[in-house]
């Protein structure tokens, strides 16, 4: 499927945190806390910050790392490996510091040994969930639902049929946008020319006259692709094609 996805009703800054927070509380009960004054209330407290602590810490590496032009070209499997490894060396300093905090851990080793065994304790969980909780966007998952994207499906068909009919008397083939290598990265049955596209945390947002679709790609590199004369940023997290602009207002801080 090569990294694609229909965004569809759940963006994904609320999915991983979600999951983060969920796996948090999980633990909280799972694993009683070592003060019994605090019992409960501790336990939640010290996960909750070591399971949102590294999926942030982990987010910040993979969007950092995204504007490698070498990052970006290695497979997405990879660069999610790459990234939760990265996430998990800069957090575990944290992690070591919570355990002395909530767990009240004394270190017998130096500084050295003990961040090394925190390291390892840390890294296999948090780069095997990291890939985990991305799985399914990797894969192809659908998370819509059928009520939403029925009515989606309408509008946006209405939509299309007439960007289509204005765009194609003057656009190159389809074809020609196959050139693109994010572009292939689409499901074969949505490729076609770019309407908008938009950053979503480390994947991008790419909608076309046939569908949208979410892929694990880099916004500015997306558009290095396609050349600056094909469509404009109104903001730095979008991309929008000049062919389906009627008009360009700004307004403070919102363009209409």
């Amino acid at each position: 499927m090569k990294g694609q996805i229909d965004i569809g009703d759940v963006s994904p800054s609320k999915y991983f945190f979600a999951i983060a927070s969920l796996l948090g509380f999980l633990f909280a009960f799972i694993v009683p806390s070592p003060d019994s004054a605090w019992g409960l209330g501790l336990s939640i407290v010290q996960w909750q910050l070591q399971t949102l602590g590294p999926m942030a810490t982990i987010l910040i590496c993979h969007l950092a790392l995204s504007r490698l032009a070498k990052f970006e070209s290695l497979n997405p499997w990879l660069k999610l490996f790459i990234s939760g490894a990265f996430g998990a060396l800069f957090f575990s300093p944290v992690a070591q510091w919570l355990d002395t905090v909530f767990m009240g851990e004394e270190f017998t080793d130096n500084l050295l040994t003990a961040w090394i065994n925190e390291l390892a304790n840390v890294a296999p969980p948090a780069v095997i969930c990291w890939l985990a909780i991305n799985s399914p966007w990797v894969q192809g998952l659908r998370l819509q639902t059928l009520q939403s994207r029925a009515i989606q499906n309408i509008s946006e068909n209405e939509s299309f049929e007439r960007q289509n009919t204005k765009a194609n008397t003057s656009l190159e083939p389809t074809s020609a946008f196959l050139d693109w290598p994010f572009m292939n990265l689409l499901p074969e049955s949505i490729q076609d020319r770019p309407i908008y596209l938009k950053s979503e945390l480390h994947y991008l947002l790419v909608v076309t006259p046939k569908g949208k679709s979410l892929i694990l790609y880099n916004l500015s590199d997306a558009i290095s692709e396609m050349g600056e004369s094909m469509g404009y940023q109104p903001h730095r997290s979008y991309w929008v094609a000049n062919d389906v602009t009627k008009s360009f207002v700004r307004k403070g801080r919102k363009v209409n």
